[in-house]
């Protein structure tokens, strides 16, 4: 019996430091997202210098309860490529953890959102991939 007290103790205060995700922060997903690394299950991380592409998140209005994500390539006047691919997504928040649900023609995956500000957001996938983005900043070469 203490061990199951002493668990459920350990539990409660390590969720309680845990920084969790406000539904209502999902708003700053819409925008254009760059991957500044990536950090596989068994901690190895890879950079991301240079990326020639981007991910376009769009919620569908205020409900911030669906959306889609395409990729996109920068260009340099201002507009970007896309291959037309829009992948879809809903939103599900059970005990304050958020995930993004993918379902597309070829797959079916979910994404746990772990942090998401103005200027950064951060996901781990079902096989403990993390990706860490932060906001794409346009670039601006005048005529």
């Amino acid at each position: 019996m203490k061990k199951i007290i002493a668990i459920a103790v350990l539990s409660v205060s390590l969720f309680s430091c845990s920084k969790s995700v406000n539904k209502q922060d999902l708003k700053y997903l819409n925008g254009f997202w760059e991957i500044e690394k990536v950090k596989n299950a068994d901690g190895v991380e890879t950079d991301y210098k240079i990326n020639l592409t981007v991910d376009k998140f769009e919620l569908d209005s205020l409900k911030l309860d669906k959306g889609i994500r395409k990729k996109g390539m920068p260009q340099f006047d201002g507009k970007y490529l896309t291959n037309g691919i829009e992948e879809k997504f809903y939103i599900s928040d059970s005990l304050g953890v958020i995930k993004l649900n993918y379902i597309t023609d070829y797959a079916k995956w979910s994404e746990q959102v772990l942090e998401i500000t103005p200027t950064t957001f951060v996901v781990i996938n079902e096989n403990e991939v993390t990706y860490f983005y932060k906001k794409y900043e346009a670039i601006n070469i005048e005529k």
